[in-house]
């Protein structure tokens, strides 16, 4: 059958666990801030990481991070994992 990629990005509690599990630091970036974010106000990062991933929502910079952090800056997605738009 077919692989069900799980939805992290919007499971608050799973992404609570990483959060922990990799002592994530979580940053909300207010909007009059001198270096705003282009790809959301949130940014994680993980202890020995340059920079943190941004996202719209916590969850999704969590789970930028994480991918960063396991699999490196540059990833390729299988085809079979996209979904059809």
């Amino acid at each position: 059958g077919r692989y069900e990629v799980p939805s992290l990005s919007a499971d608050a509690i799973e992404t609570m666990h990483m959060l922990q599990e990799y002592k994530i630091s979580l940053i909300h970036v207010e909007d009059d801030d001198p270096y705003p974010i282009d790809d959301g106000p949130w940014s994680a990062n993980i202890p020995g990481q340059e920079y943190g991933y941004t996202g719209p929502t916590p969850e999704i910079a969590i789970c930028r991070c994480v991918v960063s952090y396991k699999l490196g800056e540059d990833i390729e997605i299988p085809n079979e994992l996209l979904k059809d738009k």
